[in-house]
């Protein structure tokens, strides 16, 4: 059983690398300027534990220093999910905010409605948010799910986006509903 003490690592305590140096030239100074030939068991049974301890120490502090790492790794996929999950739920919210958008260009409260949304808008598209709404671009099974299909010269181009889609930080969230002709 692990006691309250010994559970409450405190960092602060860990020699930094420049003290474990120090401590390795210290005990390769004494052990230089010791009689080898004339070497008393009781040094030589030190030197056996200290190399020993000095190996434990060095594995416990990569052991510590890998952990430290996969812990930062393991936040950030955490925090990523957490925001990817809320993009998710706003999508719904961002199609009725552009039909708003849409609807009310050309009235009197069209520029009030502009200013207030597209202000969010700009937001989230400098935080990694991708709108898929691209016109006359060469069809993309990606990120585009074609509803209409329409003969025609060439390869397959979008003509018309019927629902656009979203793409966070490279990764499709919805496909953009699009018209395809060719």
């Amino acid at each position: 059983m692990v006691s309250e003490e010994q559970g409450n690592f405190d960092e602060s305590n860990e020699p930094n690398d420049e003290e474990l140096n120090e401590i390795v030239i210290e005990a390769e100074e004494i052990v230089a300027n010791a009689d080898e030939d004339n070497e008393d068991p009781f040094v030589q049974e030190l030197r056996r534990e200290r190399d020993e301890y000095l190996e434990s120490l060095q594995r416990t502090k990569a052991d510590f220093d890998n952990y430290r790492r996969r812990v930062a790794r393991l936040e950030e996929e955490s925090s990523e999910k957490r925001v990817l999950a809320l993009i998710e739920k706003l999508i719904p919210v961002l199609d009725d905010l552009s039909m708003l958008l849409a609807h009310v260009a050309n009235s009197d409260s069209g520029e009030i409605a502009e200013k207030t949304i597209r202000p969010m808008f700009a937001m989230l598209t400098n935080e990694g948010l991708e709108v898929i709404d691209s016109v006359e671009v060469a069809f993309d099974p990606e990120i585009h799910l074609a509803v209409v299909h329409e003969e025609g010269d060439g390869g397959p181009l979008v003509s018309e986006v019927l629902r656009p889609g979203y793409r966070w930080k490279g990764r499709v969230l919805r496909p953009a509903m699009v018209k395809v002709v060719g």
